[in-house]
This record gives structure tokens, sequence and C-alpha cells, in this order.
């Protein structure tokens, strides 16, 4: 289980032409950070922070345009945590995310949405993907 003291990088697929195709990813990801903040954990997620720049400014969302700010927080992280939205495991963006984590050592947990729930907001269940220790 993810330590309540861990500080948290929520990654996430996001880059698509279609912009309705990141503005869903966005949402799953605010609601990943709802359901985090409400379990108390410690949660940064780079779509939540910079989907709203990238849309009103016209940034790039390809991985590029945002490694740098990436890369600093995933050094700040203690443990990745990946929202398994559709096409989580084809996302290049992610790819690069988890071996920059495995290379360091940390921690890599899946967080899957659970879909048959009767509550008004999201469920998860938290999976853990990568464990350095069992290396």
């Amino acid at each position: 289980m993810i330590s309540k003291n861990a500080r948290i990088y929520l990654a996430c697929p996001y880059n698509s032409p279609r912009t309705a195709v990141r503005e869903t990813r966005y949402k799953g990801a605010l609601d990943a950070c709802y359901w985090l903040h409400k379990n108390d954990y410690v949660v940064y997620s780079p779509i939540v922070h910079w989907h709203n720049v990238a849309e009103r400014f016209g940034l790039d969302p390809a991985v590029d345009t945002w490694r740098r700010q990436d890369w600093a927080m995933l050094d700040w992280c203690t443990t990745l945590l990946v929202l398994t939205l559709p096409d989580w495991n084809h996302s290049v963006g992610i790819s690069q995310e988890m071996d920059a984590i495995r290379h360091v050592s940390k921690q890599i947990y899946l967080l899957n949405l659970i879909t048959n729930t009767q509550t008004a907001f999201p469920d998860y269940i938290l999976e853990q993907y990568y464990d350095p220790r069992a290396d």
C-alpha cells in the first residue's frame, strides 16, 4: 500500500490530436486527484496542473513540451501512480516516466477505476506494479 507520507506523481495518458480526448483525460485526472485527496494522499498531476494553461495558450500537448516540468516533479515524488485510462499502456509519456522512476528505484502503482460503483464520485483500486525492493 502507498504510504500516506508518499509524494505521488499521477501519470495518465494525455496527448491526442482530438481536443475532446484530451479533455476527457483531464477530467479523469481531476477525478483521480479528488479521490487521492479525499483519501489523504499528497498528489501532483501534470495534466491537472497544465491542461488549462496548454488549452488557453495553444501549447503543444506533445511529451517533449512538458519534459523539463515533468522530470523536476518526478524527482520530487516518492511514488509514481499511473491512472489506467484507455491506452495508458501505449502512452509514450507514461513509458518514459515509468522508465525514469525505475532507474531511481522508486515504487510504481496503478490506479484502476472501479466502473460498477453506485457512488456519486468515481472509486478506484490501487495495485502495486513495481517495487524496487523486490529486485
